[in-house]
C-alpha cells in the first residue's frame, strides 16, 4: 500500500518514546503484537488488544505480563496518533498487528 512504511514509521515515532520496559535480562527480545483500532481523529477506539507476545525466553517470561500492559500503556498515551493522512485512513484505522518491538524503546 501506499505510504504503508512511512505510516509505520510515524506511528512508532510516537509510541516509542512512550515505552517503558520492565527490567531485567533478555527483555529487550521482546516484541508485543497488538490489535489497534483508531478514528479519524487518530485517537485509539476502545483498548488495544494484545495478540500475541515473540521473544520469549526463561529469563524474561517472567516480565511477558507487564511487558503487555507497557505495550498498550504507550499505545494509549500516544494516542490520539498526529500526522496521519486522512485520505489513506483506511490504511491505518485498522492496525493489526501493530508491533511494537522492546529494543525499539527509548
Amino acid at each position: 500500500p501506499v505510504a504503508a512504511r512511512a505510516l509505520n514509521d510515524e506511528i512508532s515515532r510516537q509510541i516509542y518514546p512512550r515505552l517503558r520496559l520492565p527490567s531485567g535480562a533478555d527483555v529487550e527480545k521482546l516484541v508485543a503484537l497488538l490489535d489497534v483500532k483508531l478514528d479519524r481523529s487518530g485517537a485509539v477506539i476502545g483498548t488495544p488488544q494484545v495478540i500475541d507476545v515473540k521473544g520469549i525466553t526463561d529469563s524474561n517470561r517472567p516480565q511477558v505480563a507487564l511487558y503487555k500492559e507497557r505495550a498498550v500503556q504507550a499505545v494509549l498515551q500516544a494516542s490520539p496518533f498526529q500526522n496521519l493522512p486522512p485520505q489513506y485512513y483506511e490504511q491505518w484505522h485498522w492496525l493489526s498487528p501493530l508491533t511494537v518491538y522492546a529494543r525499539k524503546a527509548q
